[in-house]
């Protein structure tokens, strides 16, 4: 476990949530800022910590933290995890903004 609380960093009761659950992704660290903006739940994900541009007096804002992670084994190979991040890796169109070609000019 990564840290741990019962309490965010804005007052809200930790809970569980899965964010991957079976390589599939189900839900963002979310807190109160931007479960508003995104219209999404919050799952407790604020955290504050220590900031040298805030005085001794004063915590920093709060912002999105990872506390509370766990990270389940799961049963596939390493090799089965290789093979299949190459076939996810496959399916993204891949841009080639790289490639000088596209971009030159002829004068």
């Amino acid at each position: 476990m990564i840290g741990s609380a019962i309490f965010d960093g804005e007052g809200v009761p930790t809970q569980p949530t899965k964010i991957i659950d079976k390589g599939i992704l189900n839900s963002f660290y979310i807190d109160r800022l931007y479960a508003q903006r995104l219209g999404m739940e919050n799952n407790a994900k604020s955290v504050r910590g220590e900031d040298p541009f805030f005085s001794s007096l004063s915590l920093p804002p709060p912002a999105i933290g990872t506390f509370n992670s766990v990270i389940l084994p799961g049963n596939s190979s390493l090799d089965e995890i290789v093979s299949e991040t190459r076939e996810w890796r496959n399916q993204i169109p891949h841009s080639r903004s790289h490639d000088k070609r596209k971009h030159s000019t002829t004068t």
